[in-house]
């Protein structure tokens, strides 16, 4: 499902998710980790960790209201 060098860490929080909120919830949050991963994939990004500035980098990339974005990035 996931691309990134994130992939398994993403899949492993979604599972935890899957049981622990609503379907709502869970597809919000599935939405939000499928496009940092894409972004993450396209940028060749290899770390396992995440700064304020791959976010900062990330974040301009993504479409919508202004709350949604700040939804998908909470």
């Amino acid at each position: 499902m996931f691309k990134s060098v994130l992939s398994a860490e993403m899949e492993s929080y979604l599972e935890l998710r899957k049981s622990a909120v609503s379907y709502n919830t869970f597809r919000h949050d599935n939405v939000a980790l499928t496009s940092l991963d894409e972004y993450l994939a396209n940028c060749n990004y290899s770390q396992k960790t995440l700064s304020d500035d791959v976010f900062d980098k990330w974040i301009p990339t993504l479409n919508g209201k202004s709350k949604t974005i700040k939804n998908k990035v909470c």
